[in-house]
């Protein structure tokens, strides 16, 4: 069995803000082995984590009470007797996921098991501003409730993405390069306000590694960088085990990271960013201009 008392520790250290009353660090531990297991009994929930059986009970008790797992009827053995196993109720509520991206905006509602129930996608300018864009958001993000029949009482929490550093303690974008008029807007506030939940903020590509650990290729590895190109370039950076922000949630912002001799301007304003080099919208235009010139008949007829 994986050590989750080692793995899930970091992962409840991140979702300990505006919790519901009487959940707390060790109630989410518990909510994450449970919802990563078949049905585990609490004797091995005990086990696990290292508490008594009467501790862990109280914890799963709030979380029964909370509709956010059930005692389901299958059993198992333990210690000669017959134990109820404890399974997520995964539709016993859902999450709005955003990812916002510089030109990009991608919406999902899932269910507590993080499986997207329905998914919108289209084209956007982060460069328009806080207020366009979350009006945006949420009008989108009602649309898909209503398409699913849900009440947005029913949300337990929202999740965004912004392409650029954020302090994550309290969700406001600081000093994001290319996301103008973003700067220590109350990105979380907003959406709180107008969805009633708690709603997290984080730089994107922080989710993304996040994800990356929890169901991908950085699942069980303590040490790793990832890192995404897209219309710019960011990266994560998960060290021993925990994702590392840095002070002001920019430890990863490399694709404003100058290149000595490079001389482009990038979005930002500065001259020689490795974004302006090797970012999407980058290369994207050195193919155009290429084209232009005659000099690449292959990008002529991709483009």
């Amino acid at each position: 069995m994986r050590d989750y008392s080692k793995e899930q520790r970091h992962l409840a250290i991140e979702q300990t803000k505006n919790m519901p009353v009487g959940i707390n660090n060790t109630s989410i531990q518990i909510f994450n082995i449970i919802r990563n297991s078949n049905g585990i009994s609490r004797a091995e929930l005990a086990r696990v984590i290292g508490m008594s059986k009467s501790t862990i009970s109280q914890h799963v008790n709030v979380l029964i009470d909370l509709g956010f797992i059930v005692e389901s009827d299958e059993t198992q053995f333990s210690g000669g007797r017959k134990a109820q196993l404890l399974k997520l109720h995964k539709t016993s509520g859902y999450v709005l996921a955003i990812d916002l991206g510089a030109t990009s905006l991608n919406i999902s509602i899932c269910n507590l098991n993080a499986e997207p129930l329905i998914i919108e996608s289209e084209d956007t300018n982060v460069a328009d501003g806080p207020e366009i864009v979350l009006n945006r958001i949420v009008d989108v993000s009602r649309n898909l409730l209503n398409k699913l029949d849900l009440s947005s009482s029913l949300l337990k929490g929202v999740g965004i993405g912004l392409p650029g550093p954020v302090e994550f303690s309290s969700g406001i974008p600081v000093a994001p390069p290319i996301m103008p008029g973003w700067d220590q807007y109350p990105v979380r506030g907003f959406l709180e306000k107008e969805f009633g939940c708690p709603a997290y903020v984080d730089n994107d590509v922080n989710i993304m590694t996040l994800g990356e650990q929890w169901a991908g290729i950085g699942k069980d590895v303590q040490n790793f960088i990832f890192i995404k190109v897209g219309t710019g370039i960011g990266s994560g950076i998960v060290c021993q085990g925990n994702l590392y922000r840095g002070s002001m949630g920019c430890a990863g912002d490399i694709g404003h990271i100058g290149i000595d001799g490079l001389e482009t301007v990038c979005s930002c304003g500065n001259k020689g960013c490795l974004e302006s080099l090797a970012g999407g919208k980058a290369i994207s235009m050195r193919a155009i201009e290429q084209v232009r010139k005659n000099k690449s008949q292959v990008l002529a007829d991709l483009l």
